[in-house]
């Protein structure tokens, strides 16, 4: 979920699964919101309220989806997620992918489906992202080509940001002042300048800048890989609303969690019946 501090929310995630019909095991990697963060304490994990392969009906995760379709796959998730929800951990998340595809590649039974969400950590922030755009896609690339060729029988799905930038800017305008301010500061990808708790445009277009160099080479890479989909920016477009997100402004709520289990679910459906 996005954050006022960097328009982000914890970090990336891949997950994997069977498809409807497969009697295996499905499983997980993830790296952020697909493991579930704890809306009360945003840098521990919640695997249980994970919109990818969580258990909490209320979120009512792709994992759940799949197995009402088919009650073989009970118990058939895994979660291999690696890294750190913080911000500390920011400009990483292609190295903890890195890992995760190994995980992948070295499960006993093989998945049928991977999700993979990578843009959803907090922004480097440091004024360099949007001049390494070139070599983020390469690495992106060359990991998901290693893990597409050790299960060239898994169906991979990678996610967009999830939620919409302007509606995280509405989410933040309808915050007091004092609660703005709580991830305010003054580096570029901060949406909120402190100490007057204004958000500063130039910083949003900044932003949205980031994501939308980040997005196209996660879709460019995809493209290239013929067992892959992107979701086409189905997760990006997700209003954000207050009961999305959590007291800390950039963890989502299960509220949220269960918007997105419906927003990629309607957009991978087709892709997971072979269509």
């Amino acid at each position: 979920m996005p954050h006022s501090s960097a328009y982000r929310s914890p970090p990336p995630a891949l997950a994997t699964r069977p498809s409807t019909r497969a009697r295996w095991p499905s499983s997980a990697l993830r790296q952020p919101l697909a493991g579930g963060a704890d809306s009360a304490h945003p840098f521990r994990d919640a695997p249980e309220d994970s919109w990818a392969t969580g258990t909490n009906p209320t979120v009512r995760s792709v994992y759940s989806r799949l197995l009402a379709l088919n009650p073989a796959i009970k118990g058939h998730s895994a979660n291999l997620t690696t890294g750190e929800s913080a911000p500390e951990a920011a400009g990483h998340e292609l190295d903890d992918f890195a890992v995760e595809v190994r995980k992948a590649l070295q499960l006993r039974v093989k998945p049928e489906l991977l999700l993979v969400q990578v843009i959803d950590r907090a922004m480097k922030c440091d004024g360099t992202t949007e001049r390494n755009f070139a070599d983020y896609g390469s690495r992106f690339s060359n990991a998901l080509q290693a893990l597409a060729q050790g299960l060239p029988n898994a169906r991979i799905f990678v996610i967009s940001q999830w939620g919409s930038l302007a509606s995280y800017v509405n989410y933040l305008k309808g915050l007091d002042v004092s609660k703005r301010l709580k991830n305010a500061g003054k580096r570029p990808c901060q949406l909120v300048a402190a100490p007057s708790g204004q958000i500063v445009t130039s910083r949003v277009a900044y932003a949205k800048r980031i994501v939308t160099g980040e997005e196209a080479q996660l879709r460019a890479a995809c493209a290239k890989v013929a067992n892959c989909r992107y979701d086409g920016g189905a997760a990006q477009r997700i209003a954000v609303t207050a009961g999305d997100v959590s007291h800390f402004q950039y963890t989502p709520t299960l509220q949220g969690q269960a918007k997105l289990a419906a927003t990629e679910w309607k957009a991978m459906t087709g892709f997971v019946k072979g269509g």
